[in-house]
């Protein structure tokens, strides 16, 4: 292939993916901030995506609390709202 012609089909082809995939869920960083901003002195030791579609996604959310041995674990529910923004919709401690 001719290089003059290898530049414009490399950026269609990428645009075109981009074009075609919806915005991803909230990053594991997103969320376990949010958890810590919600639980001040936790330590969040992960955070996984579990059940969901493209508009709501089960994460949970694996934790130690301060003062206490162990950990425990969250499920946050995450939602797209109407303009495409994803926001916590459930909060659930699963012990």
């Amino acid at each position: 292939m001719k290089r003059g012609l290898l530049y414009p089909l490399l950026t269609s082809l990428l645009l075109s993916t981009v074009a075609c995939h919806p915005v991803g869920l909230p990053s594991d960083r997103v969320v376990a901030y949010a958890f810590q901003a919600d639980h001040p002195g936790s330590d969040v030791v992960s955070v996984t995506v579990g059940e969901g579609d493209s508009a709501s996604a089960y994460f949970h959310i694996v934790f130690r609390s301060p003062n206490e041995d162990g950990t425990h674990e969250a499920v946050w529910l995450y939602q797209r709202d109407t303009d495409g923004e994803w926001r916590v919709t459930r909060k659930e401690t699963v012990r």
